[in-house]
């Protein structure tokens, strides 16, 4: 109690004794908003002496303010009243002085300066900046500064708190304050964003300055150099005032050595320099590390604010070069070196030794090394289990080094994984020579499965594995328990039975994608069991689905006949997407579907006519995607109250959402009523094949019908320059356009279009035959940013034009030539500067091909995945096979000649297709050998 007395009496002496230092009475002379609104005449007189008590929005109301402050006070901590009220300038002897602030503002400065606590916010943050630089309160300043750099490290751009236009405001401010705190934070914090900041409108106006700092902060944050190259392409082409040399400054801060390959090589055409040096610098980097002096272009950008990281395409990633990104700042020069000369073998048995040194990322959850095929899958999910705990997403396709095997030590090494993608690329062909299937005898190897890890695996793809048998996929069988989605198309060397045994324990199995594989009647039975429940209570696996692909699995196979698919379909009540392509589906089993869930539906190459298609399109009105190209039992004749076919009918009435459509028999219209086809507003993506008759109307209607669309296929159509020529000016979101075996005269005219920057592919087949090497530099200077070509029938083409498609469009990476003149008859050494070539196809252009070829376009083309050839074009009648290569698939096509007379007397002599050899490569040696009588 006297304690408390005590206190009371020192508090009440030092209120006395700042009442004898002197006070000054400071009125506020700026108008109060609030008060204005009011029309209330008001004044509003307080102490600092309470200040604690204040009550801000109350005094607001007032018209005016007359605060009594404690004059020693305001002269201590505010550098201005120091000058005022302790100065030689007259007001310091005043009793009373005016200011002319924000009311709000000038209040809170005082609460400040007598040591309160001010409420710091987006919206006053600058006028209390502009109030405390200007009455120069450091404690204000200094409470902002902290204030500014807690928002900017806890909050991310787009928040509640923060966007990319204040910090932009910000920014621009402080330039022009000289504030140097807050163009240090503006900067940190649009760098550890980056990957966010450049989506936004606003990203072009980002200054120069605060970019160029940005590529240099140590917190910058991307998903990939590729897309801080994108970005920074971006913001030249939004700054056309630029000069050359603020373009050319900035490119420079991109690690060019590890950009994708096929980007850099596309990098030519626009930036022919900068372009050039990045892809040397990725050529160099895939052979062997020479120029050690700059290590940090090497060097993957992760931090600690990255949590996704995308690495795919490029083939010059090695373990060595992961390894040194992962290592702490301090590891020394000559372990690195060591580490960079280091073959994969010395790094597994060394690698315990690193552990120390690693740097733990643990916001990283997704990682994308997908065609980065020197990546020793051993030493890099070492590397990746050490570096990201949380890591929750590993997308690994088209690595020839990543195995199935690998998959239980990726699991165990990596806990946390609940997406993996193992694929190696899908080919409809594998399924063909690859033994047509595989009998129902299953080995299970349960001595060696791995069950030591609790799998939290829910999404796995090993599409394209046709080395994978019985006893790998029973080998996985500890991954089953979370498993809802799985991908396992054209994994041609797996039975029915195995699937069959595997799908049995997937109890939370909602997607399977089944495509070309030998999926059967076991495996029907499977899913239609009430033996498999779950605690959801859906009595059978089919139940449950929510997507199926059984593209190919057809009775001959043997897979899924009449009785078992329309067994399957009367089981599936869940589904939302199905993909039934080339299977024996008819009316009588799609008749037993009776979902109402659709939203994908394929059905092409099958036997379903109107009379199975009618009801299931009725009662899914929220179907986006139908695709029944090759259906001859949907023809028919159209009715004579409609200027409509029956199926095009159909979908006016019942669907308001479709995105993709794929027609050709049953489409047909006499006339377009734009008002009736509103349900085509929304298309994203044509198909218009063989039997299909929409009309030239309809085609030149088709920017107003469809304006959103973004691939186009017409193939067997009747067309005309002016149609094609309209197409391509009116479609802005075009992005690709395939011309097949269309009748109607077309001529370079057609494509005397504006420049367009949209279109990626294009595929003219068959449709040009008068092209020339003129006609093809037009396409080029048109069509500048082509990723994907294919041409056939271009009989007027010679070797030159191997140099105006390299040069013009050299980050190609799908390359298609048939029947193209005598385009390889001197070689075919200028496609080889496309560097990012991953599919190419060569046939019959001309008998110039060396034997080498295969050899050359492997070590040369790094991404190299798929190559055709015939060996017509063979200049030695034939080409060597290399023994070790990153090759998925090589095709040689064999002909005999024929002679064609068609009833004249001179007859024609011909090639005539007879066999395919393929040659196919399971990881970098495993070599296989097949030969068909098919064209694939």
């Amino acid at each position: 109690m006297a304690m408390a007395e005590n206190e009371e009496k020192i508090e009440e002496e030092e209120e006395e004794e700042e009442e004898e230092d002197g006070t000054v009475a400071i009125e506020v002379t700026t108008p109060i908003p609030r008060a204005q609104e009011l029309q209330e005449e008001s004044c509003s007189c307080v102490s600092t002496f309470d200040i604690q008590s204040w009550d801000l929005p109350l005094l607001l109301q007032s018209s005016s303010l007359i605060i009594t402050a404690q004059r020693s006070r305001l002269v201590q901590q505010s550098k201005y009243f120091c000058a005022l009220l302790d100065g030689n300038f007259s007001e310091s002897s005043l009793e009373k002085i005016s200011i002319g602030w924000d009311p709000q503002i000038f209040l809170q400065i005082l609460q400040s300066i007598f040591g309160c606590s001010v409420h710091i916010e987006p919206d006053n943050f600058l006028l209390l900046i502009e109030g405390a630089l200007f009455f120069g309160v450091d404690a204000l300043l200094s409470a902002c500064e902290d204030w500014f750099r807690r928002v900017c490290s806890e909050t991310g751009l787009f928040s509640h708190l923060l966007s990319l236009e204040y910090l932009l405001g910000t920014w621009n401010y402080s330039k022009e304050k000289c504030v140097g705190f807050i163009q240090m934070e503006c900067i940190a914090c649009v760098a550890r964003n980056f990957a966010h900041v450049v989506k936004s409108s606003l990203f072009c106006k980002v200054p120069f300055d605060m970019l160029l700092a940005c590529t240099e902060h140590p917190d910058l944050t991307v998903y990939s150099e590729k897309q801080l190259c994108e970005a920074l392409i971006e913001w030249i082409s939004g700054n056309t005032e630029s000069s050359s040399d603020v373009s050319f400054t900035l490119l420079r801060k991109v690690r060019s050595s590890l950009l994708p390959l096929s980007f850099a090589s596309g990098l030519r055409r626009f930036y022919s320099e900068i372009g050039n040096e990045a892809v040397d610098a990725i050529l160099n980097t895939a052979s062997k590390l020479k120029d050690l002096t700059s290590l940090n272009q090497f060097k993957i950008r992760i931090t600690n604010y990255s949590k996704k990281l995308l690495l795919s395409g490029c083939p010059q990633m090695s373990e060595n070069l992961l390894l040194i990104s992962l290592l702490k700042p301090n590891t020394s020069l000559s372990l690195i070196k060591q580490i960079l000369n280091s073959s994969s073998s010395f790094m597994r048995h060394s690698f315990k030794s690193l552990d120390n040194k690693f740097v733990s990322f643990p916001n990283m959850l997704e990682i994308d090394i997908s065609g980065c095929h020197q990546l020793d899958a051993h030493c890099t999910i070492s590397f990746l289990s050490r570096a990201f705990p949380s890591l929750a997403i590993l997308r690994a396709s088209h690595c020839s080094q990543f195995r199935v095997q690998d998959l239980n030590f990726l699991i165990n090494s990596c806990p946390t994984l609940h997406e993996v993608d193992f694929s190696r690329g899908f080919d409809a062909g594998d399924f063909l020579w690859s033994g047509h299937g595989r009998e129902n005898v299953l080995v299970i190897a349960a001595d060696v499965v791995d069950n030591r890890c609790v799998a939290w695996l829910s999404k796995l793809t090993l599409e394209g594995h046709n080395d994978l048998n019985d006893r790998h996929f029973s080998e996985l069988s500890n991954l089953t328990e979370m498993l809802s989605y799985l991908n396992i198309t054209s994994c041609s060397g797996l039975s029915d039975l195995a699937i069959a045994a595997f799908l049995r324990k997937c109890l939370s199995i909602h997607s399977l994608l089944l495509c070309y594989t030998s999926f059967g009647k076991e495996s029907v039975k499977v899913l239609c069991s009430d033996d498999c429940q779950n605690p959801i209570g859906c009595p059978t696996i089919a139940s449950r689905l929510q997507r199926l692909h059984l593209d190919g699995c057809k009775e001959i196979f043997p897979g899924v006949d009449e009785f078992a698919m329309s067994h399957l379909l009367s089981h599936m009540t869940m589904i939302k997407e199905v993909s039934l392509r080339g299977t024996s589906l008819t009316d009588e089993a799609i008749s037993n579907f009776t979902v109402s869930s659709l939203e994908r539906l394929d059905v092409s190459d099958t036997k379903v006519s109107m009379v199975g298609l009618r009801p299931l399109i009725r009662r899914n009105h929220n179907l986006r995607c139908l695709k029944a190209t090759g259906c001859t039992n949907l023809h028919q004749e159209l009715t004579t109250n409609s200027s409509f076919s029956p199926l095009l009918c159909e979908l006016i009435d019942n669907c308001t959402h479709l995105e993709e459509v794929a027609f050709g028999w049953g489409f047909s219209l006499f006339s377009v009523l734009i008002e009736e086809m509103l349900v085509f507003s929304t298309v994203r993506e044509l198909t218009l094949g063989l039997g299909a008759s929409p009309g030239l109307q309809f085609l030149h209607c088709l920017p107003i019908l469809c304006p959103l669309i973004e691939s186009l296929v017409l193939r067997f159509q009747v067309t005309s320059d002016d149609v094609i020529k309209n197409l391509l000016a009116s479609l802005k979101h075009l992005q690709g356009l395939e011309l097949r075996c269309c009748l109607g005269d077309l001529t370079i005219h057609c494509f005397e279009v504006p420049q367009n920057l949209m279109l990626t592919a294009l595929r003219l087949e068959w449709v040009c035959k008068w092209m020339t090497n003129d006609h093809l530099s037009l396409l080029t200077s048109t069509f500048r940013s082509l990723t994907e070509l294919s041409l056939s029938g271009c009989q007027l083409l010679d070797s030159y034009s191997q140099d105006i498609i390299s040069a013009g469009w050299p980050g190609l990476t799908v390359l298609h030539l048939e029947e193209c003149g005598i385009l390889s008859k001197n070689g075919v050494s200028s496609l080889l500067s496309c560097k990012g070539l991953e599919d190419l196809l060569l046939r019959h252009n001309g008998g110039g091909i060396p034997k080498t070829f295969i050899t050359d376009a492997a070590s040369e083309l790094l991404q190299l995945r798929i190559l055709a050839l015939d060996l017509c074009d063979a200049c030695d009648g034939g080409f060597d096979s290399p023994s070790h290569t990153f090759l998925r698939t090589v095709k040689m096509s064999r002909c005999r000649k024929q002679k064609l007379s068609f009833g004249l007397k001179a007859e024609i002599v011909k090639p005539v297709h007879r066999e395919t050899i393929i040659l196919q490569w399971n990881g970098n040696t495993d070599l296989q050998t097949s030969i068909v009588k098919e064209r694939i």
